[in-house]
């Protein structure tokens, strides 16, 4: 983008003149930013203006992370569009990876006490680039089967996924509900993309989460989320099970919840993931 598109989005968000924008490391779906003008430093995201509902999502869910008062995010601080492309500014932070791994444990399971009757969300938003359906229900297990694992199924057949996985995927999604009859979860706010690349600590160490895909549902599947691509340090499982303990037969139902970003990644990044789909599917008895 050229100057003056830059000193447009900085007017509209009141952010003063334009200094310098330097490109930084971010995101699938959008560019990202330091812009850096007469007020101080932003971090900015663009993308193309077809793409601006993924830039509503991704505000939307951080507004109401940040409206918990529970960890820190970036609260959006303006959003729009210019004649070619969509945009989202949020406060800068200078981040590491280094950082109280503890206090994220106990300040995710306090987000995850906020809770509301119905599973879902306002509206469809976004899992990567992936549309994430949440009609709202009040059983889990519907809710899980038909937002969650069968659009993704039904993706990932378009995309060549071998018969024998979606076989397999639809015996467990017919018997989903046997894996609820001791354990009936609550509409917990979620991050619903918590990995390692979206957790990150500010120069005093407390922790910071960004590019989330929220919704309501059964907290565990953000825990099962973070053992994928990697884990979290141990400190961070211990903190959060002393603050809100997980309930008996998580480690069953951990596998299921990974099936879904798994999917996503197939259908987002192609057939490697397909053997972590497989291996993934034995685990579950």
């Amino acid at each position: 983008m050229n100057y003056s598109e830059w000193q447009q989005i900085a007017d509209e968000a009141q952010l003063g003149s334009v200094e310098a924008t330097i490109a930084v490391t971010g995101g699938d779906s959008h560019q990202s930013w330091r812009l850096i003008t007469s007020h101080g430093s932003y971090f900015a995201k663009t993308a193309l203006k077809r793409q601006k509902p993924l830039l509503v999502a991704d505000a939307e869910g951080l507004k109401a992370i940040a409206a918990t008062h529970t960890i820190d995010c970036p609260n959006p601080i303006a959003i729009g569009e210019t004649s070619k492309t969509s945009w989202l500014i949020l406060p800068w932070f200078e981040l590491s990876q280094q950082g109280s791994a503890q206090q994220l444990g106990e300040q995710l399971a306090n987000m995850h006490r906020h809770t509301q009757p119905h599973f879902g969300w306002l509206t469809t938003n976004f899992i990567g680039q992936s549309p994430q359906y949440n009609h709202t229900i009040d059983d889990w297990a519907a809710f899980y089967r038909s937002q969650r694992l069968l659009p993704q199924w039904r993706w990932a057949k378009e995309r060549g996924l071998a018969h024998d996985l979606l076989d397999q995927l639809v015996q467990i999604m017919d018997r989903l509900d046997s894996f609820f009859i001791d354990y009936q979860p609550v509409a917990s706010l979620l991050h619903g993309d918590l990995w390692s690349g979206n957790v990150a600590y500010q120069s005093s160490g407390k922790p910071i989460i960004f590019d989330p895909a929220c919704y309501y549902g059964d907290r565990e599947t953000d825990i099962a989320m973070t053992e994928l691509f990697g884990g979290f340090a141990l400190d961070f499982y211990a903190a959060y099970r002393a603050t809100w303990p997980l309930d008996v037969g998580y480690d069953q139902r951990k596998p299921i919840y990974q099936l879904y970003h798994l999917l996503n990644h197939f259908n987002l990044f192609g057939g490697s993931y397909a053997a972590s789909i497989r291996q993934t599917l034995a685990k579950i008895e």
